[in-house]
């Protein structure tokens, strides 16, 4: 992998990322926070896809925009078309993790001539803190069983409960970015990592050793600035994918406690070229399965292209006496 300089259109200067490998492109939206390490079966030599994509504003050596407002998914979508432009891709496949499943819907929504495929990975297209389970969204599931005797999202989640508590937690914290700030980065990646993978949150086939690689970056992020990133993405409503007529995929993990996984089920449920999987995985996919990630982007840009020559000959046939 190697990293590079992108100018987004008003002057924020971002670090973008390659992988190693040649190929069809496929660009990455990673989750908030996620390094590109996160991502290792793209960027590697053998890949046959050449990934990229590039660190959010404010982390990883992106710059912060001028105006700290700036970070809305319009920013993030203008800062995906520079770097697209500064590599010289016209048309590719987005992939997008968790917060990134965000974005990466709606480069395909606002952008159908450029962007040929989808694919979301644990994450909605949109109302990302409305479906984040964790404790509080364990606790309205119950709740909702209770009062309908079976389980499933109901008004208490469909009503908003579940995203103020989530935007509550972000905003403790902000309130904590200085104690976070002084004692993450001198927390051994290796020792948090094996307690990750303990507790649930990761499974314990993960490999040790890319958990503690993808931890350190992480555990030096700003911790004034993370919050407010993920609290912007995160607030964003549902996007209106139903008109959608490029490939999409969907991918889920059973085991995930970060996410619902029905939400993102239910978005690409009633798409025309929707394929979905669903893994024996928590929410951290990219980490625990990428291999799965790999053949499934591989297979996206096959089915990309066979979407286009078919658009192309299609042209051809409407243009012929």
């Amino acid at each position: 992998m190697r990293e590079g300089s992108t100018i987004s259109g008003d002057g924020t200067a971002l670090v973008s990322w390659r992988g190693a490998a040649s190929g069809p492109p496929v660009l990455v939206c990673g989750a908030i926070g996620a390094p590109a390490q996160a991502w290792p079966s793209l960027t590697a030599a053998d890949a046959r896809l050449h990934a990229l994509g590039w660190h959010y504003r404010g982390t990883y050596g992106s710059a912060k925009p001028a105006d700290p407002t700036d970070i809305t998914l319009d920013d993030h979508v203008a800062d995906a078309v520079a770097v697209l432009d500064e590599a010289g891709i016209e048309r590719t496949p987005v992939i997008g993790w968790s917060s990134g499943a965000t974005i990466a819907a709606e480069l395909a929504r606002t952008l159908p001539d450029r962007i040929t495929g989808l694919m979301m990975i644990a994450g909605p297209p949109g109302d990302l803190l409305a479906t984040v389970r964790g404790p509080w969204g364990a606790a309205a599931d119950l709740v909702t069983g209770l009062f309908r005797g079976s389980a499933g999202q109901g008004p208490l989640r469909a009503g908003g409960l579940v995203g103020r508590v989530a935007s509550g937690g972000l905003d403790a914290l902000r309130l904590s970015a200085p104690m976070l700030g002084a004692t993450l980065p001198r927390l051994p990646a290796e020792q948090l990592a094996a307690v990750l993978r303990r507790s649930g949150v990761l499974l314990p086939t993960s490999d040790p050793e890319l958990v503690a690689e993808v931890l350190r970056p992480f555990l030096r992020l700003d911790w004034d600035w993370y919050p407010t990133l993920l609290q912007a993405i995160g607030s964003v409503p549902p996007l209106a994918i139903a008109d959608l007529r490029c490939p999409v995929t969907a991918m889920v993990g059973r085991h995930d406690l970060v996410s619902d996984r029905r939400a993102l089920i239910q978005s690409v449920g009633p798409l025309p070229q929707a394929r979905l999987r669903i893994l024996d995985a928590s929410h951290f996919i990219p980490l625990e399965a990428p291999e799965e990630i790999l053949a499934e982007a591989s297979l996206l840009v096959e089915r990309a292209a066979g979407v286009q020559r078919a658009l192309h000959r299609a042209e051809i046939e409407h243009a012929a006496p």
